[in-house]
């Protein structure tokens, strides 16, 4: 039995010499600090957090650094000392002997104040403190003087001055950790109080009361105190300053770090960069400690209470790596590197070894790291190595050596457990760690069980195997589901939170996407390590710090980071403790704690309004109102929420009374609005960091004048311009438009006498005089039936006409009535020597489509009087044809008679002068036609000739626009 223990021992072997140190961000000039030797710190009202370095004066908001030097206002780069008074001025102390004060962004010097103007120094100024009636008091090697509340000059005391107080090498000031109202003035052998306005010389008992309750006791040459630390009972630390927190603690800084001491006991316990020599300790107002070092740059820490524990290597290759954290025996297990788990037991933490196991693995890696774990019961939780499966039972270590490199160990109920490993998932039984099922036969990245299914994690993407081994491939449910799974978790309603190793989270319900989380709503990256729920709390872990989503509020979201007090962004495994809310991160700088509410509790922020800028013009941030000219309607604003805390993670909210009826959001630290029109606007501005704390509202108020094209005067004027232009544009219009009409009215009454004139031509006087001869004729041979035939029906053509003439336009079948009576008086009186045709197709519809009028009688009589009368071998013949082509009427005339060559040669002046009179006014007549419609109307004279060239007759073509 006594060989078993001794046995169990060597695997739980334990040291509770496991690292712990507080995580620290580190700023230098890489960051954008000035310089590396920081000789003091202050923090403004506004919040800004000031640093004194050899290379000027740096400002930080969390996010951003800037750097004041002599170009600023500075009188010299080196600034030796700082202290920011209840005013907000940061006073500050050169090395060239000289004193200014920053103030709401300019640096007062001797050059624009005339009370530093007064103020000559032999040597630089090296304490500064503010005292409670708001008097600042300065001290240096020479003298002691303050600046009063109303900002005049007070001198104190000198070394020049030969009256009963006599003293050594050097005049310094310290604030009076016993009464907050007056300032101790010492040098080698003498102390003084200032106390209202006045000075005396302390006695010896006095001295010795003032020891029991200030931190220095001995002054040297070398301007260094002896400091005897209670954890250093006999030996002294050699301090280069001390600063005054407050009336229970102050912090002592030496050249091996930063110790906090307890001013009623004098007692310390806690110890700030061990090894590193610090020259001034601040906490702001959040509790963050910032720490100034000579050579170092800049430390801060966010909690106190915020430690990381690593586990001692034995002087292997350094790893400080935290894989998992689990529980075991009611208290937290993290998986290290090496072989080894940390366990808190208490207060301390005890290191457990099993890294002489890996000679019993196949795969033996030196670095073996406890990737993954989970609880079976109190006293039973199974951990995943890579070298190895290990159940920790009631303090008894057992091994399952052939379940290797394991990725993930996940409980299915309190018999069984599915592990996920680099060739294989496996169901394993607890109580022997036997394999009992293969339920992946290939490399698995992450394996987790539900309602009897698998889900199957892999660098392909995820799978479910249901009880018979059928896989399904779950990847055309999302694209992120195609990618490397690096982790599954369930809440208790069954819900599925699968975290990818590239692509975010995707939420899934009875194998269906129900949501997908990643860096655009929420996540910090979507690089995932690790997941865990708890209490309605979803917290991801990834390679950018730790995201925690409340599942019970829509897109409430808290990030947690190095800005927060973590040693490391890259997130392995999170753990929290809800027996006492503790938080647990295993990151790659170790195992960390820290409670939430000691983070939230003291958060702050603070929101400051940093330029106005106008048309590219900076305006003095002075006031709250502003008036501005209208062409400076281009403005800018600058401003920047301070919460260290939050680092960046701060949104902006906003709205401009004027323009929006809103409220917008942001998370940009400017505001633009390049065209605003005139008139009165409020911008409201306030700003929310990452815990949900808020600021003060910020309102500025300006107004934009009124343009001179906007005042009443100058748009009644362009009224009147506009009526006039108006007017004159209406007038011109119309005058235009009277000219077109009369021009129209001209066309027309050219047209109405054209055709009046056609008409006249129309009723050829020949052709009047030959129809009263053969009407004679008919009468002398008492032909009396056919001399009244013909007078009938010359009476009704003339009728016709005349009746046409009156019309602008008639029918297809009114045009082919009159033509055809015209064509039947002319046979009575030719004797039946020609025949004739007249066709309208029936594509024509003849009662409803219109021509002009007696358009085509002239070349039907010029068919007649010059083809068919000369024609001498055969009968003549006219052939009239309608039809439609192309949206256009087109009418044939075509004859058989002469031609138009042997018709020349035997006209008779007259007769000649006649015809060709009555061809030009019907030309003319649709010429005036043309005028007044889009498309023309044409007409084509065509001589028809036979293959020999000899005539056949003519033919007239034309072709009218069909309305509509």
């Amino acid at each position: 039995m006594g060989k078993f223990s001794l046995f169990l021992y060597s695997f739980f072997l334990m040291f509770n010499a496991s690292a712990q140190e507080y995580n620290y961000i580190h700023y230098t000039t890489k960051d954008g600090l000035a310089g590396n030797t920081v000789y003091g710190v202050a923090q403004d009202n506004d919040g800004y957090m000031f640093f004194a370095t050899e290379n000027g004066l740096s400002r930080f908001d969390g996010n951003e650094w800037k750097t004041f030097t002599v170009k600023d206002g500075l009188p010299d780069n080196e600034v030796l000392t700082i202290f920011c008074d209840s005013k907000g001025r940061v006073w500050m102390g050169q090395y060239n002997k000289t004193l200014c004060y920053y103030s709401k962004g300019i640096i007062h010097n001797s050059t624009n104040d005339t009370l530093l103007k007064k103020i000559k120094l032999n040597a630089f100024i090296s304490r500064m403190h503010e005292i409670e009636n708001g008097d600042m008091v300065f001290s240096n090697p020479e003298m002691v003087f303050s600046i009063t509340h109303d900002y005049k000059f007070f001198k104190i005391i000198e070394k020049k001055i030969t009256e009963s107080l006599k003293f050594g090498t050097e005049l310094l000031t310290i604030k009076c950790l016993a009464d907050s109202g007056s300032e101790i003035t010492y040098d080698q052998s003498n102390y003084f109080l200032y106390k209202n306005y006045k000075l005396q010389r302390l006695t010896k008992m006095q001295i010795i009361n003032l020891n029991k309750k200030l931190p220095l006791y001995k002054f040297l040459r070398d301007t260094r105190y002896y400091f005897k630390s209670p954890i250093y009972k006999t030996k002294s630390l050699i301090i280069n300053s001390y600063d005054y927190q407050s009336k229970s603690q102050f912090y002592v800084n030496t050249l091996s770090g930063t110790w906090q001491i307890n001013s009623s006991n004098m007692d310390s316990n806690k110890h700030f960069l061990a090894g590193i020599k610090t020259g001034h300790t601040l906490e702001d107002r959040e509790g963050n400690y910032w720490f100034s070092t000579l050579g170092n740059g800049v430390y801060k820490t966010a909690s106190d209470k915020m430690k990381t524990y690593t586990a001692p290597d034995k002087g292997k290759t350094a790893n400080k790596d935290l894989l998992s954290i689990g529980y075991y025996d009611n208290s937290i297990i993290g998986g290290a590197s090496f072989g080894k788990l940390l366990n808190k037991k208490s207060d301390n933490f005890l290191i457990f070894d099993f890294q002489d196991k890996i000679k019993y693995s196949q795969n033996s890696q030196d670095l073996n790291r406890a990737t993954s774990s989970t609880q079976i019961n109190n006293y039973t939780s199974i951990i995943g190595f890579d070298s190895y499966l290990l159940k920790l039972q009631n303090n008894q270590p057992s091994f399952n050596y052939d379940v290797m490199p394991v990725k993930s160990v996940e409980k299915i109920d309190d018999n069984n457990v599915i592990v996920a490993t680099g060739n294989h998932c496996y169901k394993i039984r607890v109580s022997d760690l036997k394999i009992t099922d293969t339920i992946w036969n290939d490399r698995t990245t992450y394996a987790f069980s539900q309602n009897n299914q698998y889900y199957i994690g892999t660098l392909t993407g995820l799978y479910i195997v249901d009880a018979q081994k059928t896989p399904i491939y779950l990847g055309n449910l999302h694209p992120a589901l195609q990618r490397r799974i690096v982790c599954i978790k369930a809440t208790t309603d069954g819900t599925l939170y699968v975290a990818t190793a590239d692509a975010g989270v995707v939420v899934l319900k009875a194998n269906k996407v129900v949501k997908f989380i990643n860096d655009e709503n929420g996540l910090r990256s979507n690089s995932c390590k690790t997941l865990h729920i708890s209490n309605n709390f979803l917290w991801v872990g990834t390679i950018n710090g730790i995201t925690k989503i409340d599942l019970t509020e829509k897109n409430k979201v808290v990030h947690y980071s190095t800005g927060d007090g973590l040693p490391s962004n890259i997130i392995n495994a999170i753990y929290v403790d809800n027996t006492d809310s503790t938080v647990w991160v295993g990151s790659s700088d170790g195992l960390t704690s820290f409670k939430e509410k000691d983070l939230v509790s003291t958060s702050i922020c603070n929101l400051v309004m940093q330029s106005i800028t106008v048309s590219n013009n900076a305006l003095a941030i002075d006031s709250n109102n502003y008036y501005l000219k209208y062409i400076d309607n281009n403005i800018r604003f600058q401003f920047v929420g301070i919460s260290f805390r939050s680092g960046d993670d701060i949104t902006y909210s906003y709205m401009l009374k004027g323009l929006d009826k809103n409220w917008h959001q942001t998370k940009e630290r400017n505001l633009s609005y390049p065209t605003l029109e005139s008139g009165d606007y409020t911008l409201l501005l306030y700003a929310t960091n990452k815990f949900g704390v808020v600021s003060k509202t910020i309102q500025i108020n300006f107004t934009i004048e009124t343009a001179f094209w906007e005042t009443l005067w100058f748009k009644g004027l362009i009224g009147l311009l506009v009526i006039a232009a108006i007017y004159f544009f209406l007038k011109r219009r119309f005058d235009k438009a009277k000219k077109v009409q009369a021009e129209k009215a001209l066309v027309k009454q050219q047209l109405a006498s054209m055709e009046q004139l056609a008409l006249q031509a129309q009723m050829n006087p020949h052709f009047i005089f030959n129809c009263l001869n053969s009407i004679q004729q008919f009468t002398m041979h008492d032909d009396k039936e056919k001399a009244n035939k013909y007078l009938t029906d010359f009476a009704i053509l003339v009728r016709t006409t005349l009746d046409n003439s009156g019309k602008k336009n008639i029918t297809i079948a009114e045009e082919a009535l009159y033509l055809g009576r015209y064509l039947e008086l002319e046979q009575l009186r030719f004797g039946d020597s020609f025949s004739y045709d007249i066709t309208i197709e029936e594509s024509v519809d003849k009662d409803f489509t219109k021509m002009p009028a007696m358009l085509l009688q002239p070349y039907v009589e010029n068919s007649l009087r010059h083809g068919i009368r000369l024609k001498k071998e055969s009968k003549g013949n006219v052939k009239i044809v309608f039809y439609e082509k192309d949206n256009y009427l087109i009418c044939s005339v075509k004859d058989n008679g002469v031609g138009r060559a042997a018709s020349a040669k035997a006209k008779t002046g007259q007769h000649i002068e006649y015809q060709s009179r009555g061809m030009e006014l019907t030309a003319k007549r649709i010429e005036l036609l043309n005028t007044e419609v889009t498309h023309k109307a044409s007409v084509a004279i065509i001589d028809l000739v036979d293959d020999n060239n000899i005539a056949l007759g003519t033919e007239v073509v034309l072709k009218i626009p069909l309305e509509g």
